[in-house]
């Protein structure tokens, strides 16, 4: 008490520490009270998963089908840029009717911060800077009195005039943002654009290389979200895949790529989710594939050796052991091995 007494105006906190579970608004991957950023390139459809995230916590439903709701709360989609028709349809699309704790604004026009900005004059700064302070207070109090958990705010960009490449400029916006957060309690939820392009291919995995700006952004904020299109697998307005990725996450548990599907079905957005192999679990799969199909076409049976063989030899014996384990293969009194087809076929089912 004598030590603790001299540093009047701290929170000391040592005695109220003990380990705790990180509070999750959205089960592993958006915790309470929180600021992150979910980064992608244009027409990556950021706003429809920022929609479909508000309609998740404002309702209970799970995020992407996938990740579980604490508990329904208000939720605010704020969208600073883009045309209102086309905000209206897309919501529309995505929030449905049973939505009264999902709020959707539109604040083109408005601003968050106003930083200095070149070629504009200091009457100029003067009203942007009174725009940005009467958007904030005015989203304090109204978040406030609606009790708003999660804010999504459609995009940073758009809500910020300043140099994004500017640390000092970030620092501020970001002071702002942690000033609504403190006052509220809500989670916010930051959409944002990938890094310049430089001709080389965007890394979804670090942080640094996925979003644009200044590095300060991704210091200070809990965690960094990259969406990306596949184009590949898509069919454009039938059923859209877009792969979610975890950059950066300051407290919770690494999180597995995400292959995410985007339908309409009776005039709404549906989505749903599923893991990513890692490149060690697909070249397993892979493995397992050839070992069953060398022994299918292999009636009279193959020798250990003949199945581990030097190219990727300790992942094939992995495979290998573990077949073995399930009887999936098994060996005759030759030492030589086979498959057992009942076997296969109930896996199959």
């Amino acid at each position: 008490k004598q030590l603790t007494s001299e540093f009047r105006g701290f929170r000391m906190v040592k005695e109220e520490a003990k380990v705790q579970e990180i509070p999750y608004l959205v089960k592993d991957i958006i915790p309470e009270q929180s600021i992150g950023v979910l980064a992608g390139l244009p027409q990556a459809h950021k706003t429809w998963v920022g929609l479909h995230l508000a309609y998740c916590v404002g309702t209970g439903n799970p995020f992407l089908g996938r990740f579980e709701i604490k508990e329904p709360a208000p939720a605010l989609y704020l969208s600073f840029e883009g045309g209102l028709p086309t905000l209206k349809r897309r919501v529309s699309k995505i929030i449905f009717e049973d939505a009264p704790n999902v709020l959707v604004a539109y604040a083109n026009g408005a601003l968050l911060y106003s930083g200095i900005t070149a070629g504009i004059n200091k009457s100029q700064r003067d009203t942007q800077a009174g725009i940005a302070n009467a958007t904030l207070n005015l989203l304090i109090n109204a978040v406030k009195v609606a009790g708003v958990k999660l804010i999504v705010i459609d995009t940073f960009r758009a809500s910020f005039v300043g140099n994004e490449n500017d640390s000092g400029d970030i620092a501020n916006y970001l002071n702002r943002l942690e000033m609504l957060q403190a006052e509220t309690g809500a989670s916010i939820v930051l959409l944002h654009h990938t890094g310049k392009n430089t001709g080389e291919a965007i890394d979804y995995h670090d942080p640094y290389k996925l979003i644009r700006g200044s590095s300060a952004l991704v210091g200070s904020v809990d965690y960094v979200l990259g969406l990306q299109y596949d184009k590949e697998n898509s069919y454009y307005g039938t059923e859209d895949v877009l792969i979610l990725t975890q950059a950066k996450s300051r407290d919770a548990p690494p999180l597995t790529d995400l292959e995410v599907h985007m339908k309409e079905e009776e005039g709404k957005i549906k989505f749903r989710s599923s893991y990513m192999l890692s490149s060690k679990e697909a070249k397993k799969a892979e493995i397992e594939s050839e070992i069953i199909h060398e022994l299918l076409t292999s009636p009279e049976g193959l020798a250990k050796t003949a199945i581990i063989r030097r190219d990727s030899r300790v992942l094939r014996e992995q495979v290998f052991n573990e077949l073995s384990a399930k009887g999936t293969i098994y060996k005759d009194d030759h030492n030589l091995w086979h498959i057992d087809k009942s076997k296969l076929e109930k896996e199959g089912d």
